[in-house]
């Protein structure tokens, strides 16, 4: 489908989810690279590259990738006038845990801030959708955030991080 339809952003999503499972993420590659080309505004597509590079490309692929990704997250919210709490955090996530491989533990300490903060901003009911009646909050991607998210996200990063060292293997 994706050799079909090269320019397709659902071909090229489908193609590089259907690859990445970390045995053949190298054959997802191209459709990632290429989704994150069709769709440069939207924060789920810009991630993807960072899901399925090799685990040597941190300092250059997934990086790049995850910092473009809540770039647009931040643009988009901005954008389209939504609240803080609908900014993509598993891209934040991401970028934390390829902070803390790189040794950048300042960094990554500060991104744990972002999320305390909507965390804190979310469970009281400011600058948040649910402050204002609507039952679902959803991300440019569409996953619903709120307060369990949110301390999901950060309890995800403060393990990554806890001590200051990186707690996963890079790789």
């Amino acid at each position: 489908m994706f050799k079909e339809n090269p320019q397709h952003p659902g071909a090229a999503h489908y193609m590089l989810h259907a690859y990445d499972d970390g045995e053949h993420n190298a054959q997802a590659l191209q459709a990632a690279r290429t989704y994150a080309k069709i769709a440069p505004a939207s924060s789920h597509a810009l991630h993807m590259p960072s899901r399925v590079s090799p685990a040597r490309h941190v300092g250059r692929g997934r990086l790049a990738s995850d910092e473009a990704s809540w770039s647009a997250s931040v643009a988009w919210v901005k954008r389209t006038g939504r609240t803080q709490d609908q900014r993509d955090f598993r891209s934040l996530s991401w970028l934390h845990y390829e902070y803390l491989q790189q040794g950048r533990v300042h960094e990554a300490r500060e991104l744990e801030a972002i999320v305390r903060g909507a965390d804190r901003a979310v469970g009281a009911g400011i600058g948040s959708r649910r402050s204002a009646g609507a039952h679902h909050v959803e991300s440019e991607i569409g996953r619903g955030y709120g307060p369990m998210s949110l301390r999901n996200e950060l309890a995800s990063m403060r393990a990554r991080g806890r001590g200051g060292e990186p707690r996963f293997p890079d790789g």
